[in-house]
């Protein structure tokens, strides 16, 4: 095992962190952009807000579909960092039950001082490693969950209207013809 160290750091992804943040900034910028197409369409004629609306779509619809592919790499990414995590404090807590077992064996006397107080350093000494990983998993967890934290994937406005569902009337005459299955009576 490595010497100790003051100050851990579990490594995190910061270029994805800087991609997803400038997605979602262009992202809203969109966003506002098309609340204000949207706010002056009577402005313009259809076939021009049409346009403009349909592109300003298209580019929005675009970036969501690389902050959902993001996202799935930062679930992914946070998949293995809670699983770290319930790692590391499965073994920050044997080292707890172990300095617990130390003090008690002490006062029954199985450890004179010194021995005790070399093995409840280096157990302390464990414990304090287990507890910065935890720290630093838990801080770029913090950084994961956070760029998705208000994210909402759906458009503010449907680029299209839903089609409404029409019903053909059945032509005069026509009536729909049944044979009763074989052997019916």
């Amino acid at each position: 095992m490595a010497g100790p160290s003051a100050d851990v750091q579990f490594p995190i992804n910061q270029t994805h962190l800087d991609e997803t943040a400038k997605l979602r900034q262009e992202r809203a910028v969109l966003s506002e952009s098309m609340a204000k197409i949207e706010a002056t369409r009577d402005q313009v004629s259809p076939q021009v807000f049409e346009r403009v609306s349909g592109e300003y779509r298209s580019k929005f619809d675009a970036i969501t579909q690389s902050l959902l592919e993001k996202k799935a790499d930062v679930d992914r990414e946070l998949s293995t960092l809670y699983g770290t995590r319930q790692k590391v404090t499965a073994n920050l807590d044997v080292q707890k039950t172990a300095i617990e077992e130390l003090t008690f064996r002490k006062q029954l006397g199985e450890f004179d001082d010194k021995e005790f107080d070399e093995r409840a350093k280096e157990a302390k000494d464990k414990l304090g490693k287990f507890q910065m990983i935890i720290d630093a998993v838990t801080a770029n967890i913090k950084k994961y969950e956070a760029l998705f934290a208000d994210f909402e994937p759906a458009p503010l406005e449907p680029s299209q209207p839903t089609p409404v569902a029409t019903k053909i009337p059945p032509t005069a005459g026509a009536a729909p013809h049944s044979r009763p299955a074989a052997g019916a009576t």
